[in-house]
């Protein structure tokens, strides 16, 4: 299912690969955990794009950046901004 899905090209996205379209390396993971310590209150997230705010809460969750109503609370006031 995940080689259909990811690696596979579709005609919809121009014979790309959803794996090609959304690329997720270090960089990617390196902004979730910055954008965790913001969910978490540390610092200012900045403007955290959509696909990586649940990562985010989810890692400041597990390395307990914040508890969960804290992080909870952050995360949907992030998402409201848009």
């Amino acid at each position: 299912m995940v080689d259909a899905l990811c690696y596979r090209p579709l005609a919809e996205i121009g014979n790309k690969t959803l794996a090609d379209v959304y690329r997720f390396g270090q960089k990617e993971q390196r902004m979730i955990e910055e954008w965790a310590q913001g969910l978490a209150g540390v610092t200012d997230p900045g403007m955290v794009p959509e696909r990586f705010l649940i990562g985010a809460a989810r890692y400041a969750l597990d390395n307990r950046l914040a508890g969960p109503d804290a992080i909870r609370e952050a995360f949907y006031k992030e998402l409201a901004r848009r």
